[in-house]
């Protein structure tokens, strides 16, 4: 008699068990989707919260930014002079308040291209500027562009130097790759 209730209870515990273990990967999956549903739209909150704060700032960042890239010529010439330099901490001032996380990243890259004084001719300066615009049109708009499409715009030799473009610009996403994958 006992052992027909032991084998009962022992029954009913197994396929309790196994109900269980059925529905545990569907459980662990709903969570796994409830947790980045919440991640994804924390981040789009933040997004939308430093839109609304800084959207007239970060538009100014992105008009000063694109002025480098638009006036070449004109940004070349003075950027060692006083009044450029003030200008260029200003708008990395700027840039690091309103800036995405991959708009920061990628002007700490130019930043530090500046530092050691590498020098190509401007040519590498240009990207990471164009890069840094390219970032910084996906934070204020949404809206994804090739940093070449900008060089493109403004540099009438492009053509001919399109091989040398593309490889930097590979350079310095490989550089922002390495930056992001250590985080």
């Amino acid at each position: 008699m006992y052992m027909k209730i032991i084998a009962t209870i022992f029954t009913v515990l197994l396929g309790v068990l196994i109900l269980f273990l059925r529905q545990l990967p569907e459980h662990i999956s709903n969570k796994l989707i409830a947790n980045t549903k919440f991640l994804n739209n924390r981040q789009l909150q933040v997004e939308q919260y430093f839109r609304q704060l800084g959207g007239s700032e970060l538009k100014e960042v992105m008009e000063e930014w694109t002025k480098y890239i638009t006036f070449m010529d004109e940004t070349m010439e003075t950027l060692n002079s006083d009044d450029g330099i003030a200008r260029f901490k200003s708008l990395t001032h700027k840039t690091l308040l309103y800036g995405s996380d991959k708009t920061v990243a990628i002007l700490g890259l130019l930043n530090q291209y500046n530092f050691k004084g590498q020098r190509d001719g401007g040519a590498k300066l240009m990207l990471y500027i164009a890069n840094l615009i390219a970032s910084l049109k996906y934070d204020f708009t949404g809206y994804q562009i090739d940093p070449l499409d900008l060089l493109r715009t403004e540099i009438t030799d492009f053509d001919s130097n399109e091989r040398d473009y593309n490889k930097m610009n590979a350079d310095i996403n490989e550089e922002l790759h390495k930056l992001f994958s250590h985080r």
